[in-house]
């Protein structure tokens, strides 16, 4: 099952970094494997521990609230509660703190190749950010805000074979 499991994250990894986007269809796929797996490890679905019930909901719940917030896009938000599905509420601590370092160090290396191709230094960039993003919302002033879109489900698979090493 782990086979299939891997096969399904790696497809949604590829996608997401060629289309900026996840299928609803590979995130249903993920989780029925998913689902697949806990029923043939525990025997039954009756037999599977609530805790990974919990930590599906409570996943989805989190990264829910980080989408309203408009830190995370909705594909990320199903992948990670699929993934926190699988992994279950115990180790679901360890696991977003994985994400979060990798997404952190992945998120710094696509600002250095958008700094790397453009013709503008880093002082200017972020003084466009802030007039924008920042003083735009605060004062509700009619200007596009800049985004800057990250793929995020490398960080979250990657998460996924690392949080055991760094709990």
């Amino acid at each position: 099952m782990y086979i299939g499991i891997w096969t399904v994250l790696f497809i949604i990894v590829v996608f997401d970094a060629r289309e900026n986007r996840i299928p609803n269809k590979l995130v249903g796929l993920l989780t029925v494997v998913i689902i697949a797996h806990l029923y043939s490890f525990y025997g039954s679905v009756l037999s599977i521990p609530p805790d990974h019930l919990i930590g599906g909901l409570v996943g989805f719940s989190v990264c829910f609230a980080l989408y309203l917030g408009g830190l995370v896009g909705a594909g990320d938000v199903k992948l990670i509660g699929s993934i926190s599905l699988l992994i279950g509420l115990d180790d679901l601590l360890p696991y977003g703190a994985a994400v979060i370092v990798i997404g952190g160090i992945q998120s710094t290396f696509y600002l250095a190749q958008k700094l790397a191709m453009s013709q503008v230094s880093l002082g200017q960039h972020m003084r466009q950010y802030v007039t924008h993003n920042i003083y735009g919302r605060l004062t509700k002033a009619p200007v596009d805000a800049i985004e800057m879109r990250i793929p995020f489900a490398p960080a979250i698979v990657a998460a996924v074979a690392l949080y055991p090493i760094m709990s």
